[in-house]
């Protein structure tokens, strides 16, 4: 498999302190990795570098062997086709929702591309029946519960087609039902091609769905970079990734 994702000492710092320190990463085209650590440790800094909202401060990214610094996201059709690919989900999913019902916030990326009605119609159908939205479709985002705006905000992101699924704390605050809800859709997600990344506090609720863990200490670097079967072999390590 390709390497889709590749940071080479990578570092961010705020004014104020320290957001990542020296990262080096590749993550494989469809693999399914968690990145874990305490609140402040980088997660959604990374997240962000990741998805073109921010760039590092020193070292480099690259998506698909192409370097993502200041220079390529400047130019509008080269960030336009990078976000393509890239899907990010917020973890506050009222910052992502904001048109007047669920089909249009499917559609709304969509508008923005050189594609017919008919286009834009099948691919918002597709992915509400995707993500069990369709008989949202009429509603009200911001009336809808926390797994209902989880799914159409992941829904509005994939109606792109990105190849790369970003996804902060996808579980945080959810019921548990609507938890396996996502989880099953996921795994769905990934074995049609998707590579997946998601960020968790709570190692149980991901620990059967995700194949890999990366884990931020408290001075902004990866602590561990583990796999499932290494977790198996190691259950003090397991119980460790428990207690964050």
């Amino acid at each position: 498999m390709s390497v889709t994702l590749k940071l080479k000492q990578l570092s961010y710092d705020y004014p104020n302190g320290t957001g990542l320190a020296n990262i080096n990463l590749e993550i494989t085209a469809g693999e399914f990795v968690c990145f874990m650590g305490p609140n402040g440790s980088g997660k959604s800094t990374l997240f962000n570098i990741l998805s073109g909202l921010k760039v590092a401060t020193s070292g480099a990214y690259y998506f698909q062997q192409t370097q993502i610094d200041a220079s390529y996201l400047k130019k509008p059709q080269q960030r336009q086709r990078f976000h393509q690919q890239i899907g990010f989900v917020f973890q506050n999913s009222d910052v992502q929702l904001f048109n007047l019902t669920v089909a249009d916030e499917v559609a709304f990326g969509l508008r923005q591309l050189p594609l017919s009605p008919a286009e834009i119609t099948q691919r918002v159908n597709d992915c509400l029946e995707l993500t069990g939205c369709s008989q949202l479709r009429d509603r009200v985002p911001y009336h809808l519960s926390g797994g209902e705006k989880k799914r159409v905000a992941l829904a509005s992101v994939l109606a792109l087609n990105p190849s790369v699924l970003i996804l902060d704390e996808p579980l945080n605050g959810l019921t548990p039902a609507a938890q396996q809800e996502i989880r099953h859709l996921l795994t769905q997600l990934q074995q049609a091609g998707k590579t997946i990344l998601i960020a968790s506090h709570d190692y149980v609720q991901i620990k059967a769905t995700a194949q890999r863990f990366i884990v931020f200490n408290e001075a902004h670097q990866i602590a561990y970079d583990v796999d499932q079967a290494t977790l198996a072999a190691k259950p003090e390590l397991e119980a460790e990734l428990a207690l964050l």
